[in-house]
């Protein structure tokens, strides 16, 4: 059964409510069972702990190393190397367009 970080706990609390979910009732927890009471949400089909972003040292399916790991292997577009150097062929190739335009003239 799944934890959830989110920045709003209170509002995905009110959203799995809507959905049927038994929230902060005090329900049996069967897997969850470290799971704080008022964060703890239950439904026929599983459980799910919400924790705030404040509180995941309390976690125990996901540490703080997982999840700074998960930053690191982002997978961005460009790391800061690739800028350098994407901005350095592009200033090049500035100073290339305007010295072939003064070669023509």
């Amino acid at each position: 059964m799944p934890e959830v970080i989110t920045k709003y706990p209170d509002i995905v609390m009110q959203v799995l409510k809507s959905a049927g979910f038994q929230c902060g009732v005090g329900a049996k927890q069967s897997i969850l069972k470290a799971c704080p009471k008022e964060a703890f949400c239950t439904t026929p089909g599983g459980e799910i702990c919400v924790y705030g972003v404040n509180d995941v040292a309390h976690m125990t399916q996901i540490t703080r190393s997982d999840i700074i790991s998960g930053f690191e292997n982002k997978g961005n577009l460009f790391h800061q190397t690739d800028i350098i150097l994407c901005s350095a062929v592009f200033i090049i190739g500035i100073f290339i367009g305007y010295l072939i335009k003064a070669l023509m003239k």
